[in-house]
Formats: structure tokens, sequence, C-alpha cells
């Protein structure tokens, strides 16, 4: 398996959405949720139109065979109005990718959002759905509270969904929900125009673009993948129906990427041991031996840079990989704008980050992984 999403709300699949009647025919549902087990329905969250919202939005790739990221910010302009005119107060536009980059970046937004009082979230989406086995490009959009919690929702609370071609059919239906809803209408202050956040503060102690001089001693802990928590008693209906059998298969699958991440780090050259990972745990692991986690990040090339306080040059298309090969080096070119991986290691003793002495990410998990590997014993002459 060569892309993977290593976090607790992975991106191999996303939530099925469609409000369609139960005897629609509907294969490869897609939508930018995350696998979720909701209470789908006409009902709006009791607070959706007295507090503050954020809206978490995803669009397939450009297209022409492209994994670069889709324009989303056009998608949530025309989303912005109806969402304002239906009384939700949107006080905060991210792309879903962005904050499921790994458990660490969703924890900070998390934090972020808490501090900012967020009571709910707005899933906005534009994908490719399956209708009576032929292809159809939706908008999607999904209304429901915020935990507070890294898993950003709990399984089984309410949350309304509709999805239609036209995004202004949908913010319609929404408008007619919200008037219709019996509770405080106080949102009198919207902003005009979405405002965007594209980065977080994700690490308040040192940070090296280098390696640890402690390597040849220290112990690190890598964090392996995660699997999907899939509920005992999951909401019914055939929308979570088919996320269990998702959930299962991509667990599946998670089990083989962990299997393959234990063999590629036998190419490490000091000590290490694979690691379940809790963001809220991560002081505890020193007091286990774990002296440093090397964990991975997964956005679009800028995304990455932001998040992880790199100089990002705006007029770049492209950023430059570095390979070692044969005691020398090889470049690969990927576009700003396309996901890729970059594994980084975070000191359990005072949280510093070091990134490596190159800027190794690369479109997949093992790519990039011995990317840094290599990259590691070069500097260290090995």
């Amino acid at each position: 398996m060569k892309k993977l999403i290593p976090f607790l709300l992975v991106m191999l699949a996303f939530l099925a959405t469609p409000a369609l009647a139960q005897d629609d025919d509907i294969d490869n549902l897609n939508a930018a949720t995350g696998i979720r087990f909701l209470n789908f329905g006409n009902q709006l969250p009791d607070d959706a139109l007295s507090s503050r919202s954020v809206v978490l939005v995803s669009v397939p790739p450009v297209g022409n065979g492209s994994s670069e990221r889709g324009d989303w910010k056009s998608l949530a302009k025309e989303a912005h109005k109806g969402l304002k005119k239906a009384g939700i107060d949107a006080v905060g536009y991210f792309y879903y990718d962005d904050v499921m980059a790994n458990e660490d970046v969703t924890a900070a937004f998390v934090q972020e959002w808490r501090s900012r009082r967020i009571s709910n979230i707005v899933f906005l989406s534009k994908v490719e759905l399956k209708i009576k086995k032929k292809p159809s490009l939706r908008n999607v959009v999904v209304v429901t509270s915020f935990n507070g919690k890294l898993s950003l929702t709990k399984d089984g609370q309410l949350a309304w969904m509709d999805q239609n071609k036209d995004l202004a059919a949908i913010m319609k239906k929404l408008g007619k929900a919200a008037a219709r809803a019996d509770q405080p209408k106080e949102n009198n202050l919207i902003n005009d125009q979405p405002e965007f956040f594209e980065d977080v503060e994700l690490f308040k102690a040192k940070r090296y673009t280098s390696y640890s001089i402690n390597l040849k001693s220290d112990k690190i802990g890598v964090v392996k993948f995660r699997k999907i928590p899939v509920p005992a008693s999951p909401p019914g209906g055939m929308i979570n129906k088919n996320l269990v059998k998702q959930a299962k298969e991509i667990n599946a699958q998670i089990d083989k990427a962990n299997d393959e991440l234990g063999r590629l780090m036998k190419q490490y050259p000091f000590k290490y041991e694979l690691i379940d990972y809790d963001p809220a745990k991560f002081k505890d692991l020193r007091k286990q031996g774990v002296l440093m986690i090397l964990e991975p990040i997964y956005s679009s090339g800028h995304s990455v840079q932001r998040l992880l306080n790199y100089e990002v040059d705006l007029s770049e298309t492209e950023l430059i990989t570095v390979k070692p090969k044969d005691g020398g080096a090889v470049f690969r070119t990927i576009p700003v704008n396309a996901p890729v991986y970059k594994w980084y290691m975070r000191s359990t003793v005072n949280d510093a980050i070091y990134l490596g002495e190159q800027w190794d990410a690369d479109e997949t998990w093992q790519e990039a992984l011995i990317n840094h590997i290599n990259n590691l014993k070069k500097a260290y002459k090995l």
C-alpha cells in the first residue's frame, strides 16, 4: 500500500454522505469528513445559529492525472454566502488535509478552536460520487457539533447533511432548516467574506534543520499508523453500515503498512521501537525510555512547509526533494500543491523538533522515510 495517512482519521476513504433514498444505488461514496459514524438527518446542532463554527473544505485534485490541490477557496467563498444567510457564523475556513496532516497538527488546531470557543464544524466538499453506477460530481455539506477533542466529533451524534450538484440548492435547503429550527438566532455580526487559515502554532520549542547529536545513544519511538476506531454499536442506516465495512478494510491495510514500516526501519542505524502514539500522552514517552519520536506529516508541499515553519516562497511552483544515491544525491521536483509526506523527529525531553538537513519529502510515506533515513546516515557519515 503506497499511500496511507497514518493518523486517527485516515484519508484513504471518506465519509459516505449523499442524502438520497435508501433504495438509490450509490457506490464509492466519498466526502471530506473522514471515517465518522454520525446520525444523519435534517436537524442542525442546537446552537448552530448562536455560536461559532469552523469550515473544513475538501475538493478534488486539479485534474489531468495531477494530485495537486484544487481551488478550494472558490468553493468556500460560494458557500460562505449561504452559510451567512442561514445564520451560521463561520469564523474560519481550513483545508481538511491541513487539519488532519498528523495527530500533533490536529491537536494544535483543536486547541486553537477551543480557545476561540468553536461549537460546531461544517464539512464542505466537492466529490465524485457514483449514483446508479454513473459518476457524478456533487457538493456535500455536513453540519455537526465539535466535541473539542482530537476526534472532532463523537460517534452517533446528530448531523445535518445534504448533497447536490448545485451548491446553491444545498444552501437554500440549509436556510430552510435554519428558519424552522427552534433555537436562539443570535449570529447577527457575521463577516461578509470568508477568512482562511493555513497554519497553526505546532511547536513552541526550538526547531533545527539538522539531526540530533544524541541519536547514537538515544532510543527513538517510531509512530505506528493508527487504526480507525469502529464503535461496537454504530448508528443505523446504509451509510454507517458501509462505513463499518470500509473501516475494517482500511484497518487491514494499516496492519500491512505497520508491518512494512517495521521492515523499512531496519535500515535505521540506531536504537528504535515502533510505538502507539497519543499526543495527550507525549510526555509519558520519556518515562518509557523513548527520548525522541519519528513521525510523518502529510499535506501539500507548501502546507507542510508552513506547518513546520519553513520559509515558504510563494513564487515557487515546485519543491526539490533530495534523495541520496551511490554516495551522491539525485533531485526530484514535486509541485508545491501536490500532497507529500515529510518525516521529522521530536524530542520528548525538551519538545525540540529536528527536520533534517535536506528537504526530503516525497509522494509516498515509504519513499519519504527512506529519504530521511539515508540523509541521516549521510550526515552521520555512515
